[in-house]
C-alpha cells in the first residue's frame, strides 16, 4: 500500500515481523480488532507534527477534529505528547483521547 498522507498513517508489526501499513489510524485500530488471533509486537502511528515519524500508538495522544481531515474520514490525528495535543486542540477544536479511549471510540462508531 502506498501511503499518501504521512501525517495520519499507521503501522502494525506482528511478533513474527510481518509489517502492515495503513493510510489512517482508524484502519490500524479496526485491523487489530479484526485480527485478534495475531500477536502484535509493535503498533505505531505517525506524529501529526512530524510527518513520517513513527511513534508508539499506546503512549500517543489523539485528537478528533473536523478542522483536521484525515484520509479515511475519522478526522483522527496522533500526537506524540499531551502538550502538543492540547495546543492543537486549542487551535483546531475537537476532543482528545488516549489509546484505550480512541480504540473504543473507533470500534463503537464502525
Amino acid at each position: 500500500m502506498t501511503i499518501v498522507d504521512r501525517q495520519h498513517a499507521a503501522e502494525a508489526v506482528t511478533d513474527k515481523g510481518k509489517v502492515y501499513v495503513f493510510d489512517a489510524i482508524e484502519c490500524l485500530i479496526r485491523f487489530q480488532s479484526d485480527n485478534a488471533d495475531k500477536t502484535f509486537a509493535l503498533l505505531f502511528v505517525n506524529d501529526y507534527d512530524s510527518p513520517g515519524e513513527l511513534i508508539d500508538a499506546a503512549s500517543s495522544t489523539y485528537l478528533v477534529s473536523p478542522a483536521v481531515p484525515s484520509p479515511m474520514g475519522a478526522n483522527l490525528s496522533g500526537l506524540s505528547d499531551l502538550p502538543s495535543a492540547e495546543k492543537m486542540k486549542t487551535e483546531k477544536g475537537g476532543d482528545l483521547y488516549n489509546w484505550a479511549e480512541i480504540r473504543k471510540q473507533v470500534l463503537t462508531n464502525r
